[in-house]
């Protein structure tokens, strides 16, 4: 099912700035934010391109914010993963997830956009159509549907 939301963005400061929009919104359970997709092929490039230490030093920290700038300023030779996802449960209704897609950055290509998951149910999408275009709001970026 292909997302039908999505944030435009133009560079590492949207996706920082959203970043930290995520770490403070009272849309969110505070402190569930995760990478839920994309760690383990992560790992694997960045011990191919003999940086590790990366993903150690988010680990120990939790700062998804440094690890989106590491992979900007030093992006990957190869894109994979293709994408990182990251979820958080809904303060409103936590049996919900947040959810978002970025492409990881490599040599040859940048991230265009952050994609945002939705629901079959109507319901559902609904209330994540509210909660993204607030975060979007907050962001400074413009929620797209797709």
């Amino acid at each position: 099912m292909e997302a039908p939301f999505r944030f435009p963005i133009a560079g590492l400061a949207d996706v920082e700035r959203l970043l930290d929009v995520l770490a403070k919104s009272p849309h969110l359970v505070p402190g569930s934010l995760r990478l839920a997709e994309g760690r383990e092929l992560l790992a694997e490039q960045l011990a191919l391109e003999g940086r590790p230490e990366i993903l150690v030093t988010v680990d120990k920290s939790g700062d998804f914010r440094e690890l989106v700038r590491t992979l900007w300023k030093q992006p990957l030779h190869a894109q994979h993963p293709r994408f990182l996802r990251f979820n958080a449960k809904l303060s409103a209704d936590q049996a919900a997830e947040f959810s978002m897609r970025i492409d990881v950055p490599t040599t040859g290509d940048w991230p265009r956009w952050v994609d945002l998951e939705g629901s079959r149910d109507p319901a559902a999408l609904t209330r994540l159509r509210t909660v993204y275009a607030s975060i979007g709001r907050e962001a400074h970026l413009t929620l797209l549907e797709v």
